[in-house]
């Protein structure tokens, strides 16, 4: 824990961060993280969630049902977490692999219209390192969009540490990251 403080320090001083606006940050870290979790917990009541997809060569979401049939050609699948208001508080975002080989999850937390945090996963196999490795970076973000930290980990399927420099999927980073909800493809549903 006081070596994350040293590193944040020492990440602010790197960036055009003014000292105030980094200092509030500092303080309001343990409030990041309950927010994070509370979303969590959200998510984990099967009455918040609402799932939507996205059919391949098509813009447009549509509503999908767990029960229901699902078409076959889909490119993404949305899991959208509404709060007691019907305020879009989390949504995870899951890219469809026709390999099946790699899983990848994008978990995009929200203030309002303002992503403050973002938790990419992807889950692959890799015979050089593991059977299986779950590669995990979070993000977070201040009210201006502009990183504040990072934190990355690696680990096989039962939770002990990999090396990052042997297995690693590489491909973390590229994906679209949506700094707002409104420039989201969530922005097309009707709560």
């Amino acid at each position: 824990m006081r070596m994350d403080f040293w590193l944040l320090l020492i990440m602010f001083s790197c960036t055009q961060v003014r000292p105030k606006e980094a200092l509030l940050e500092l303080k309001d870290d343990t409030v990041i993280l309950k927010k994070i979790n509370h979303a969590d917990s959200l998510f984990a009541i099967k009455e918040n969630i609402k799932m939507y997809a996205k059919a391949k060569n098509s813009s447009s979401l549509f509503e999908v049902s767990s029960t229901g049939a699902w078409p076959d050609s889909l490119d993404v699948v949305y899991n959208v977490c509404f709060d007691k208001a019907n305020s879009v508080i989390l949504f995870k975002e899951l890219p469809i692999v026709e390999s099946g080989d790699i899983n990848l999850r994008y978990s995009y937390y929200l203030n309002e219209d303002s992503v403050y945090a973002i938790k990419t996963m992807v889950s692959f196999f890799d015979e050089d390192c593991s059977e299986m490795a779950i590669e995990e970076i979070t993000t977070y973000f201040l009210v201006n969009g502009s990183i504040v930290n990072k934190i990355y980990s690696i680990k096989d399927r039962s939770g002990t540490k990999l090396d990052s420099l042997n297995c690693s999927f590489g491909e973390l980073m590229r994906f679209t990251k949506y700094k707002t909800l409104s420039e989201s493809p969530i922005s097309q549903i009707n709560k």
